[in-house]
């Protein structure tokens, strides 16, 4: 049975939906908007889950409807959150 590790934003709910359609073992590392720093201690994470459950994929899943996404293209609402407003900012730079 193939070990796969799934990037998802937790507001997408995609979990179940992974697990239904994939019927290999499933791991989920969530980050919001699905989007990460990439500094040494979230690869270090990243690898350690790989290392440590000998994964043989990764897959980056993100929604068409994805709340945070839609939020930094339209109202930004949650621009205020913790840890979002770099996110909106690189969100609206690739818009353009």
């Amino acid at each position: 049975m193939q070990k796969c590790l799934y990037l998802l934003c937790p507001t997408d709910c995609l979990e179940p939906i992974v697990n239904n359609t994939f019927h290999e073992e499933n791991y989920f590392y969530y980050s919001l908007g699905n989007s990460f720093l990439i500094e040494e201690n979230t690869i270090e994470n990243i690898k350690q889950i790989v290392t440590t459950h000998c994964i043989e994929e990764i897959s980056f899943i993100l929604s068409n409807s994805n709340h945070i996404v839609k939020d930094a293209l339209g109202t930004q609402d949650f621009v205020q959150m913790k840890g979002l407003s770099n996110l909106y900012y690189q969100i609206t730079k690739q818009k353009k």
